[in-house]
């Protein structure tokens, strides 16, 4: 799903949130997580490709040019959604920030399982652990 999609999706969530009585800061926190995780894409493409040539990583991530380059995105992880949970014993917003994120990945999951075209998932080099990312590629992979 493409960042301004899980945008419109987390801005509908948190405006149902707002009108059944959840905190604005509860849905704003929601909203945040629900797209700025992808920010990971853009840092682990800079960082594996030394550049911030947007344009290239855009195409990358959209028309799957790259699919089996490893790119490590660290906030599309288990680890990241278990600290988050760990987070969200913070308080209320962060637990709907815990929320946010785990929708997006489950909105990244099943797009990746049931919609990604079968070569694309066959020789992509998507990792949703981080600790298997680094055991599978070693740190080149991240670099």
């Amino acid at each position: 799903m493409k960042v301004h999609e899980h945008f419109i999706l987390g801005a509908v969530i948190s405006a149902i949130m707002i009108a059944a009585g959840i905190g604005i800061e509860s849905a704003l926190a929601f909203l945040a997580a629900s797209f700025l995780i992808d920010i990971d894409h853009l840092i682990g493409y800079a960082l594996k490709f030394k550049s911030i040539d947007w344009k290239k990583a855009k195409k990358q991530f959209e028309g799957h040019e790259l699919a089996e380059v490893p790119i490590l995105k660290a906030f599309h992880s288990v680890e990241f959604l278990v600290f988050t949970l760990v987070l969200s014993l913070l308080g209320t917003a962060w637990f709907f920030l815990f929320l946010g994120v785990g929708l997006h990945l489950a909105i990244d999951f099943v797009q990746q399982q049931f919609f990604c075209p079968e070569q694309i998932r066959k020789k992509g080099k998507r990792s949703w652990s981080i600790v298997l990312f680094f055991l599978k590629y070693g740190r080149s992979g991240a670099e």
